[in-house]
Parts: structure tokens; sequence; C-alpha cells
């Protein structure tokens, strides 16, 4: 329990048991909940509403999604696909600078806007089958069937069906896998523990209460903090002018398609479909050496056959 463990963390540096503490401060009951309640904290006091999801955040944040409260859903995790989120945004970042082995280093910020129906048309498969596939690959639920690629797996269930003529045909490759537990993971993603209809209630801006959380607790640079309060507050008391005080809601002067930055890298996204999921259904590879003579030199090329795969199957 959170709040047992913090008491004894109180405790113990009250005492001025700082190895006690330190155990207490490191054990997973303690870390991982505090990460949950200071994160919530951060958002509430900077007047982002914060809804605690009973179980997958990307479930409910879909759930968000198809009750027409939010119009996309940012994760970077493919499983928001699986619950059917129509419009996912991939690599959302404003920052153009990140650390890579101990290196900081620029790169473009390239955000990925995906229509999960518009690559399902393009693929020619149902929603259900995408959840087969994503069991054939790995998910959240099962790390996947060994031997069976993302290419190979998009084949087997365009040409099989469904998951269970799959496993009837080659049973030797699902032995770690169960009917069962394929059934209890297709519910996970297609019934998932969702809290339907939430009230959101947009919280004020508690300067104090950053102040308290970043300065006091976390002790980060005071004049840096002080500079990004500064901006805040201005920021919000300048959005804070449209609210409407009988029915407590905010209505910002800039939504998601006025911004500027986000729009422009949604327009590139929407011209090409990236990718990162579609698999391509044929490859080029080096299948030999040719040798040419010119000016009294050796050189030599690459020769490329196109390969197709083809699903084997016993018949």
């Amino acid at each position: 329990d959170y709040l047992a463990v913090k008491e004894k963390y109180e405790l113990a540096m009250k005492n001025y048991d700082y190895s006690t503490a330190k155990n207490f401060a490191l054990s997973k009951s303690f870390m991982f909940l505090n990460c949950i309640h200071e994160s919530k904290l951060l958002l509430e006091s900077c007047g982002i509403p914060v809804i605690m999801a009973p179980s997958e955040a990307e479930a409910q944040c879909v759930s968000l999604q198809k009750e027409g409260l939010v119009d996309y859903v940012v994760s970077n995790d493919f499983d928001v696909m699986l619950y059917g989120s129509p419009k996912i945004i991939r690599k959302i970042t404003f920052q153009s600078r990140k650390k890579v082995k101990g290196r900081w280093i620029s790169f473009k910020p390239n955000i990925e806007l995906i229509d999960t129906y518009e690559n399902l048309e393009r693929l020619d498969i149902s929603l259900n089958q995408l959840i087969d596939l994503g069991i054939l690959v790995g998910n959240d639920y099962y790390p996947g069937v060994k031997k069976i690629g993302p290419v190979k797996a998009l084949q087997s269930i365009k040409y099989f069906g469904k998951l269970e003529r799959i496993m009837k045909k080659h049973p030797h490759l699902f032995t770690n896998l169960p009917l069962q537990k394929i059934v209890r993971i297709r519910e996970m993603f297609s019934e998932p523990e969702i809290i339907k209809k939430p009230k959101i209630k947009p919280h004020p801006l508690n300067i104090d209460g950053l102040r308290e959380l970043l300065l006091n607790d976390h002790r980060l640079n005071s004049d840096r903090v002080e500079k990004r309060l500064a901006t805040l507050e201005k920021s919000y008391k300048k959005f804070a002018k449209n609210r409407d005080l009988e029915t407590e809601k905010l209505v910002y002067e800039k939504s998601l398609k006025t911004n500027k930055f986000l729009q422009r890298h949604l327009d590139r996204a929407k011209k090409k479909v990236p990718d990162s999921f579609v698999p391509k259904l044929e490859f080029v590879s080096a299948a030999g050496l040719s040798e040419s003579k010119k000016k009294g030199k050796k050189k030599k090329g690459k020769k490329t056959v196109q390969k197709k795969l083809i699903l084997k199957s016993n018949s």
C-alpha cells in the first residue's frame, strides 16, 4: 500500500534512519505508485483533468475517443489500434533534442498520424483479424508466436481468415497458446475494463502547488522553474478569459487544428500513411554478384531479384 509505505518512509526520515528510508524509497510499492501520484498532481496543478483508468490507459483513451470527448489518441503503442482507435498520433514532441547513449543529438520532429480503418481497408482485413494478427506478432498480453513475423502473420490471417484455422493447420506452433487464452486476449481488446462516460472537470491553475512539487520536492533549478511558471500563468490567464462561469467549461481559443506547428506535421503525415505498421509483401534481396570490365578495371555490382513470400501450408 502506497500510503503505508509513505508513512514508514517519512518516519524513517524523521528518525534520521536514511538507509531504511532509502530502502522504502526504492521499493516498487513506493516508486511506481509515487510516480503515478506525482504525475497526477503535476497535471492537475497545470489545470489538466486526469482520469484514473481501472485497467489499461490506452483502452480508456480509445473509449473517450469513441464517445466524442477527444479527437485523437496520442500514444507510441500500436496496441491502441487493437482497441479500435480511429485516429492515432505518434511521436508527438515539441523538442528538437534527445539524449542517445549519454549524448544530446538534434533531430527533426516527425509526427505520425495513423488512420486505423484506412490501414485496415488497405490491408483488406477487419478489426477482429487485426487483433488475431496482434496475437501472432505479439502484444501487451502475449509475446507472440515464434517464427512468425508481420509479413507471414498478415498472409496467414488473409489466407485462413481467423486464428483457429491456423491453429488447426499448424498445431505445433501453438503449443503454449491454448484456445482459452486466445479468447481471453480478444475480450481484453474488444471489451476492456473502462470507465464509461467519465466526468471531466477542468482544474484551476495551481502555481503554488507546482512550486512545492518542482522546487521543494524535486529541487529543480529555481530560475528555470520560475521562468516556465511565469509563461504558464500568462498563457492560462489569456485562455481563461473565455471561461463560461455558468457551465464551468473552458473554451480554448486555439484548438488542435489551429496549432500551426502540430497541424503542419499532421498534414504531412496525412499525405503518406506511415509504413511502420503496414508490412511489405514484396522485398528485394541480393542474389549474386556480376562482374563487368570497364577501362581495364573490374567492378562488382549486385544483381537484385524480386522475391515474394508465399505462405506454406500442408494440403
